[in-house]
């Protein structure tokens, strides 16, 4: 789960660079786009992965309302959004739809007994992240697959670090 974090946080980072390597640079203005549509991809996964909680519990009814709410939730501040920033608000719409449907399922969980207590573990990975980050900001200079290279590297030994030991 959290390497969706890093992957996002990477992409932050290094879009413009990528989307000019690959795409070359009459595709810069997509930058913003992919910036805020990420957080989508990592939202996307905790969802995935607590609306297969919910199902494998049989509350699969509950999941039925919970999606029911990001239609209305999604097709309001789209509406809205939409209007005012264009298709940049539709990639806001988007994403804080499935921000609302996440913090919804959890604390549905959170109701019927199914605590995560990740503390002393998640503050050790943010940790690797924000390494990650520094890291990929200082290579960035040199070129950007060095600087994805290096940052996926620092952040996978933080990770493996924080796997063997937690205690840290």
């Amino acid at each position: 789960v959290i390497l969706t974090a890093a992957v996002a946080a990477g992409t932050v980072l290094v879009a413009e660079d990528v989307i000019a390597l690959i795409f070359g640079k009459q595709f810069l203005p997509a930058t913003p786009v992919l910036q805020i549509l990420i957080f989508l991809w990592v939202f996307s996964f905790f969802n995935n992965v607590q609306s297969t909680l919910l199902f494998s519990i049989g509350k699969e009814r509950v999941q039925v309302r919970v999606m029911a709410f990001a239609c209305v939730t999604n097709f309001i501040l789209t509406w809205g959004l939409i209007y005012w920033f264009g298709y940049l608000g539709a990639a806001v719409a988007s994403v804080l739809t499935e921000a609302a449907v996440v913090l919804a399922i959890s604390t549905i969980l959170w109701r019927l007994g199914y605590h995560m207590h990740a503390g002393r573990y998640l503050v050790q990975l943010v940790l690797a992240l924000a390494v990650m980050v520094v890291t990929v900001q200082l290579l960035l200079a040199v070129h950007v697959v060095v600087a994805i290279a290096m940052g996926a590297g620092v952040f996978l030994v933080g990770v493996i670090r924080v796997l063997i030991r937690p205690e840290w």
